[in-house]
């Protein structure tokens, strides 16, 4: 069933790569891409001529899937998102432990290798953002940074060091706890400021972009056709009369967060689990 690890993981990092700097660049990943994961994917699980194992990867695929279809409706994952993950999730549907002597005990590696991965990326997508979007309200000065808020904010930081000296944690758990304790803090403090500053934008509606992501909380009602500006939603609010709409804009980009992630979970099995062990 492994016998492919090697081949799996470079498939994996070589899709994820070209993915990451094809969002970081143009925000568009490559269908061809995605697609090509997803089939070698399926192909190298067939080939393994294992039915249970085909049939658990079957069903963990079938479940990425779905999360990622209620997430892509919501606004929250771009289609290429998805489907990197699905790709990621049919080439290594369980963890490949190359690199056994940073892995924590493979009986513990129990979850699905793509939750591992989504983890990791969630962990480096909240910090990268808080701290780029803490840039871009400082450089724009704003009334938010000299509010309550920053006081809280302060409140919580020393909270969580009271945490981590109560509960002994070593300095690799330290620096993890209070970093993203930090910044998921200051994403959730701050999450109208930087909405209202940064990200919506009113734009005309021929200069939505497919799948932007609508902020329909600036719009009429008459206007809530879907939070994802598909083309059918896009037809319906010109239909509708609509001629300027809102907009989120500069939103972080997933891809190069999935491929750090997937390096770091290569690297150590799972980065919860090797914060735990070391």
């Amino acid at each position: 069933m492994l016998s492919f690890a090697i081949v799996r993981a470079c498939l994996a990092l070589l899709g994820c790569g070209i993915a990451a700097w094809q969002d970081a660049k143009t925000s568009f990943i490559d269908d061809k891409i995605l697609y090509g994961m997803v089939a070698a994917g399926v192909l190298l699980d067939v080939l393994t001529f294992d039915v249970p194992f085909i049939t658990q990867t079957a069903v963990l695929l079938g479940a990425v899937a779905l999360f990622g279809l209620v997430c892509w409706k919501a606004g929250q994952f771009g289609s290429g998102d998805v489907l990197l993950f699905l790709g990621i999730a049919a080439l290594l549907p369980v963890n490949p432990v190359l690199f056994s002597q940073f892995s924590p005990p493979e009986y513990l590696l129990v979850l699905p290798f793509i939750l591992s991965v989504f983890v990791a990326a969630s962990f480096y997508a909240t910090m990268f953002t808080a701290f780029d979007y803490a840039a871009m309200l400082f450089r724009k000065r704003s009334p938010s940074l000299r509010s309550w808020r920053l006081y809280a904010l302060a409140a919580a930081c020393a909270a969580f060091a009271a945490g981590v000296i109560v509960f002994g944690l070593g300095p690799l758990q330290s620096a993890a706890l209070l970093a993203f304790g930090f910044c998921a803090f200051f994403l959730l403090l701050f999450k109208q400021q930087i909405s209202d500053e940064l990200l919506i934008k009113r734009v005309p509606l021929l200069a939505v972009e497919d799948e932007d992501v609508l902020a329909l909380e600036r719009m009429p009602k008459s206007l809530h056709f879907g939070k994802l500006a598909t083309k059918d939603v896009i037809a319906k609010m010109r239909k509708a009369g609509a001629e300027h709409v809102f907009v989120y804009k500069k939103l972080p980009r997933f891809g190069p967060f999935v491929l750090a992630a997937l390096v770091t979970c290569l690297l150590v099995g799972d980065m919860l689990l090797f914060l735990v062990f070391h």
